[in-house]
């Protein structure tokens, strides 16, 4: 699992660093 997949399952559960990180 890299950085960006993180990142998307973060945004996608929170779905505010979803617009910051697209």
């Amino acid at each position: 699992m890299t950085g960006m997949a993180l990142l998307h399952n973060v945004s996608r559960f929170r779905g505010t660093i979803v617009e910051a990180f697209p």
